[in-house]
């Protein structure tokens, strides 16, 4: 009350000694910055002094909101430059961003009090990115949480199912008997028929959708439950009795799969669907068949095997195979579904295989991942383990489809470096394979030239260098495949 009462007193004796017409010019504008959310649109209604208040914004609007609240100034410049680019790539967290504006010297003056914990959930989160030390904690928070997460997980289910409902009450609502029957006997005018169709098909896009979310929610879920396990079994081994180094190492290879969810969304995103991939892998059929693979004495390896859609092609076809990939939910998934898979480093693997014991191994998209070193040294395993006659084909993404060499390699953080076909090609016949080819797949439609008249005028000639030009480059195989075989 003591400080309200300074605060109206200084108020009141800066109103008087200012004149109306400079008390206009100096009144400060209720639009907002460009950039940040007017507070009254904000979901929970105009904010607080809570914690959560200063979350609800986007990256840029909330360091705009907390420099204004906070430090009671505009966003400057340096501020921009540190915070942004670290909140964009997740390697700092709002809370820290708050906790750090608040109890900075600058914060500390104006004493904006802020509730919900700040202090304690901002340090929480900084002992957290600590290396090694910052993981037993964050483990041991999570585990603290787990019934929460299980809570709101079946929330969200719930949630997602009765929109499913609803949208499908919404059609039957729109599809009475009537224009049902309309349809089924070919009465209905062609505009109300495109209108039905489009609505179904805008009902099973969103009802795909909500479930390509649940799904991604479960295994999320799922990998975290299996990683906070790991923990308690451990724990349950020495309690009372601090971790040894076998159980530290045991934890660490854990935590080199905290991103397995989170790339298996990836593939899911951007990879294509099963049935895509399935038909883009059907080039490799035949191949594997004329290489006589595919037996029990000449077993097909796929390393990389990802989500197991070249597996289940092999299957249907009858023939043997088994993958090998290091991502223990893709890993889990393809088993469920019925595939031999091995969870283990693919070098790893193929130096425990027997010398010429298998009769083809595949990689779809794998070699862009591997570091030259360690493709070199992959590429002669393969070729000690084949059979005579064995045959080896890697798919890469295609460097020569410029938006694919510029722009679409890159949607995988993941991956290093594009591979030029006739680099490839190179490197297999270097390291000892025979017979080696380039296949390029999945071909883009190319634009046809112009036909030319007899005279064949020079401006038709220059467009159609352009075409060629744009072909070559723009419309070339976005994937292609190096064959090669063992002698």
């Amino acid at each position: 009350m003591h400080r309200i009462r300074e605060e109206v007193a200084f108020e009141h004796s800066s109103r008087a000694q200012v004149t109306p017409g400079a008390m206009a010019e100096s009144a400060p504008s209720p639009i907002p910055a460009a950039g940040v959310e007017p507070f009254a649109e904000w979901p929970s209604g105009p904010p607080g002094n809570r914690v959560e208040d200063f979350l609800l914004a986007d990256d840029e609007a909330f360091l705009e909101n907390a420099y204004r609240r906070i430090l009671n100034r505009d966003l400057d410049h340096g501020g921009r430059e540190r915070f942004l680019a670290k909140l964009k790539a997740k390697q700092i967290s709002k809370l820290e961003v708050l906790a750090h504006l608040r109890y900075s010297p600058e914060g500390r003056a104006n004493g904006v009090p802020i509730r919900g914990g700040l202090a304690v959930r901002g340090l929480m989160k900084a002992v957290f990115r600590v290396p090694i030390l910052g993981y037993l904690p964050a483990l041991l928070i999570h585990l603290i949480r787990l019934p929460v997460a299980v809570a709101n997980q079946e929330r969200t289910t719930e949630d997602l199912w009765q929109a499913i409902n609803e949208n499908r009450e919404i059609v039957n609502k729109k599809v009475d008997n009537e224009n049902f029957w309309d349809v089924v006997n070919g009465k209905a005018d062609n505009g109300r028929l495109a209108e039905l169709e489009s609505k179904l098909a805008a009902l099973a896009s969103e009802q795909a959708r909500l479930l390509h979310k649940y799904q991604d929610q479960k295994r999320t879920l799922l990998d975290s439950q299996r990683r906070l396990n790991l923990l308690l079994e451990e724990a349950r081994k020495r309690l009372p009795e601090p971790f040894d180094r076998e159980q530290v190492a045991t934890l660490a290879a854990a935590a080199d799969h905290w991103l397995d969810a989170h790339y298996v969304s990836f593939e899911d995103a951007f990879r294509g669907t099963r049935v895509e991939i399935k038909q883009r892998a059907e080039v490799y059929l035949e191949l594997i068949r004329a290489a006589g693979a595919g037996t029990e004495e000449r077993p097909v390896i796929d390393l990389g095997c990802g989500r197991g859609e070249l597996l289940e092609l092999l299957k249907d076809h009858a023939l043997v195979a088994r993958g090998i990939d290091l991502n223990q939910l893709l890993v889990e998934e393809c088993r469920d579904t019925g595939f031999e898979v091995i969870e283990a480093d693919a070098m790893d693997y193929l130096r425990k295989l027997h010398q010429a014991s298998i009769g083809a191994i595949t990689g779809l998209h794998l070699i862009e991942h591997i570091p030259f070193n360690q493709l070199v040294q992959l590429l002669d395993e393969c070729l000690r383990v084949l059979k005579p006659g064995g045959l080896v084909a890697f798919e890469t993404p295609n460097p020569e489809n410029l938006r694919v060499g510029a722009c679409h390699f890159y949607f995988d953080p993941t991956h290093l470096h594009p591979l030029p076909p006739l680099m490839s090609q190179f490197l297999l016949e270097a390291r000892g394979y025979v017979a080696v080819e380039i296949k390029r797949l999945s071909e883009h439609r190319s634009v046809e030239s112009l036909p030319l008249s007899p005279a064949e005028t020079p401006d038709a000639q220059a467009l159609n260098r352009v075409i060629e030009f744009l072909n070559a480059n723009f419309a070339a195989a976005p994937d292609y495949a190096v064959v090669g075989y063992k002698a």
